[in-house]
């Protein structure tokens, strides 16, 4: 699994709900929550996308990092990580 396959998919998602920045160098620090691009509820969605696009499962305790999650960029960084440790 690849960094670039779950961006694309956060991306794709994100997308769907809004334009995203303009400069994609500047996607890893989007912080999509605070600009109100999704809410909660979408955030929600967003987590069972994922859960079922690469077989995992997010555990409360790992959603706690509210500061990790609140960039694209933490984001693929938690899915990688729970998409190695399945491994």
């Amino acid at each position: 699994m690849n960094r670039e396959k779950i961006l694309t998919v956060i991306m794709d998602f994100l997308e769907k709900r809004g334009k995203l920045p303009e400069d994609k160098k500047k996607i890893f620090s989007y912080r999509y929550l605070e600009t109100g691009h999704i809410d909660s509820f979408g955030m929600i969605q967003l987590i069972m996308s994922l859960e079922d696009e690469f077989g995992i499962e997010l555990q409360p305790e790992h959603l706690e990092n509210l500061e990790g999650l609140s960039t694209v960029g933490g984001l693929v960084d938690l899915v990688e990580t729970r998409v190695k440790a399945k491994r």
